[in-house]
């Protein structure tokens, strides 16, 4: 919805302009072209804050002790609401008729014409897919407190039900009517399994226990799950782990295994822990239930069988090498994999076959038809990846499906398709995960990615928007698709930019400046300075960029010749360049400038009043927006008019602006709006 605001008097205009201007005193003489500014008086009616001290080294953005300024209510002329009941708007980018910028929330990139309207969704928040399977044409997955279902042909993703605090369980399982899967509450600690509805509806609860549920399995018209103990410790005791069932409808639980292995267990004193610890899941095939325990002491990891009521409990295998990751069954053969090694043993008895060893560290194990499919990675670090392999039941020649992909974890089969999850902790803590697929001979492609970071810088081209999520650097095409990777960076990125061939970016700690081509690809290194990064932009010839707050330094593009433009700066929040002038917005120093792209002395355009936050050129003037409003200057200088007061602000929540020569457009992060205004 647009919404205009009441016009005021020109009395009430000039009253605005005062109070949100401050004087050019002590100007800069300026460069060539750049005519001296005029004086500003401070107006006595309306007494400008303290000045906050210096910034310690390194700063953060927008320092915590200063409190969100309030302005007093002034009108605003010919101002405009664009869209409002955001999430910290920021980053705002034009680009033709459209708006694009990043914000909090669930759907971080967002984008709307110019004249406003509903906005619309251009990638959603994404975490890292915990657990997956697939279910007819949707793909369902949890994401933290969340269970999501994903259009496998679409890309579209929906929430189907939500939970409270989660520590990281990520068991889930389907009878193809309901979903089911664990949640858990920090206070008074606790763990349900959840029903709802494959499409989303009302959520029930079917079971509850004092203790970790770790995984979940529908079977026959019951659910079966597994209870870690925190053993080992007195057999009966309420810290035992166990296996137990419920109706998929609801009503009692009863115990198919309890903490003593249904009395397997040597008495005390023996060799033979106790209590036992749940590893790797469990399946079922031909009325027994198999399930893993991992070892204590010198106990070896094992894989037992059960008869889904109840009974005595009997061993059939050791893991080669511990513990076991994952079982699965397909009605003739049971299937597990541990460190090293994929084994299979036949349902009806006799020794288990060995039909993949060497491997490095599967993740997970899926059965589709006459093949077993794996995941295998080295958990966690910088540059985690693994791959995605095959081999047949009977044995065989392992196939790898994918290779090189990044942090692997849960694999789903459906057909000819394979499904899984990428992220884990790496990609939590470095901004990449998805969930990916691919068909035999076929290429892998994205079903379901996302943003994991909130409000994150973007950059946008002719073609795409380039967001920075945390560590990576992810493309999306302007008319819509998934987010897809295209490099990956050393640390934090803090700006970047784009020109149809390449996106550049610097990242912290010490403002190292890189570049890929827009489709991925070798990733160079420009140049790096001391530290901390600032902003980033480029003209078509050169780079511009923001290092220690202090200090704004160019390379050309092709002779990378670096030099510094200005030096000695106080605090720099923001840069632009057009035309061969660079101008800087000194948040200590309160004021923007001029400088030649080629160095120089600077000259002093504005000062301000509230602390500047980011600003934007057209063909003719220069924008700024600051704690308190929106205000405009001619490029060569001269009095400054106020375009809107009254910003919805916060100095946490820097408001960003944007400009195209017919109108200037703002966000007010704290209200949580876009207004643009006439020029």
């Amino acid at each position: 919805m647009v919404k205009a605001l009441r016009n005021g008097t020109l009395a009430s205009a000039i009253v605005a302009a005062a109070f949100f201007l401050s004087g050019g005193a002590g100007a800069v003489p300026p460069p060539p072209g750049f005519p001296t500014s005029p004086q500003f008086p401070q107006p006595p009616s309306f007494p400008a804050p303290p000045v906050p001290p210096p910034f310690p080294s390194p700063a953060p953005p927008f320092p915590a002790p200063y409190p969100p300024v309030a302005p007093r209510r002034l009108p605003n002329f010919g101002v405009n609401v664009l869209a409002e009941g955001l999430q910290n708007p920021g980053h705002l980018k034009q680009k033709g008729p459209l708006l694009f910028w990043s914000q909090a929330g669930d759907n971080p990139v967002q984008k709307m014409t110019i004249n406003g309207g509903e906005p619309e969704t251009v990638a959603i928040k994404m975490g890292v897919p915990e657990n997956i399977l697939v279910a007819g044409k949707f793909v369902y997955w949890i994401d933290g407190t969340r269970l999501k279902a994903t259009d496998a042909g679409e890309g579209t993703t929906a929430i189907v039900s939500e939970g409270e605090k989660n520590f990281g369980e990520s068991a889930l399982a389907t009878d193809g009517k309901y979903l089911y899967w664990v949640n858990s509450k920090a206070s008074p600690p606790g763990w349900t399994i959840n029903r709802v509805p494959v499409a989303g509806g009302k959520t029930a609860v079917i079971a509850s226990a004092a203790k970790p549920i770790v995984s979940v399995l529908f079977d026959n018209g019951f659910v079966y799950w597994e209870e870690a103990g925190s053993g080992p410790g007195k057999t009966g005791g309420a810290n035992d782990s166990a296996i137990r069932k419920v109706p998929a409808a609801g009503g009692p639980a009863v115990t198919v295994v309890d903490g003593g292995l249904n009395g397997l267990m040597a008495a005390p004193g023996t060799r033979q822990a106790p209590t036992w610890r749940p590893a790797g899941g469990m399946a079922i095939a031909g009325g027994s239930l198999y399930f893993s325990r991992t070892g204590y002491m010198r106990e070896a990891d094992k894989v037992f069988r059960v008869s889904t009521g109840g009974g005595p409990v009997t061993p059939v295998e050791e893991a080669v090498q511990g513990p076991v990751v994952k079982i699965a069954a397909d009605g003739e053969n049971v299937y597990w994999a541990d460190a090293v090694s994929i084994e299979r043993l036949p349902v009806g008895g006799g020794k288990a076959i060995v039909l993949a060893k060497g491997l490095r560290s599967p993740a997970d194990l899926a059965i589709g038809g006459p093949q077993v499919y794996w995941t295998e990675t080295i958990c966690c670090g910088h540059g985690q990846t693994g791959s995605v392999k095959k081999v047949p039941v009977a044995g065989g020649k392992i196939t790898v499906l994918a290779a090189n992909v990044e942090a692997p974890g849960p694999i789903a089969v459906s057909g000819p398709e394979v499904f899984w999850g990428e992220g884990g902790p790496t990609g939590l803590a470095e901004g990449f995960g998805r969930i990916a697929k691919v068909s035999e001979g076929g290429a892998v492609t994205t079903v379901a990615g996302g943003i994991s970071s909130d409000a994150p810088p973007i950059a946008v081209d002719d073609l795409n928007i380039y967001v920075a999520d945390r560590f990576t650097i992810k493309k999306i095409p302007l008319s819509g698709g998934q987010p897809e990777k295209i490099a990956a960076a050393g640390s934090t990125v803090v700006d970047l930019a784009a020109d149809n061939s390449n996106v550049y970016w610097i990242e912290d700690p010490v403002s190292t400046v890189r570049r890929v081509d827009v489709s991925g690809g070798p990733i160079t290194t420009i140049t790096s300075g001391t530290g901390p990064a600032g902003r980033l932009v480029i003209d078509g010839a050169n780079i511009y960029w923001v290092d220690h707050y202090d200090t704004i330094r160019t390379i050309g593009l092709m002779s990378r010749f670096e030099s510094v433009i200005a030096g000695g700066l106080q605090y720099v929040t923001d840069i632009a360049v057009d035309s061969g002038t660079v101008y800087f917005l000194e948040s200590n120093g309160r004021d923007i400038r001029a400088v030649a792209a080629s160095g120089g002395p600077a000259a002093r355009l504005v000062s301000f009043i509230n602390p500047p936050g980011s600003m934007a050129v057209d063909r003719t003037n220069l924008y700024w927006a600051d704690q308190g409003g929106v205000g405009e200057v001619s490029r060569r200088g001269g009095p400054p008019t106020v375009v809107a007061t009254d910003l919805a602000s916060d100095p946490r929540l820097p408001n960003s602006i944007a400009a195209d020569g017919l109108n200037v457009y703002w966000t007010e992060a704290a209200g949580g709006v876009i207004k643009s205004a006439p020029r």
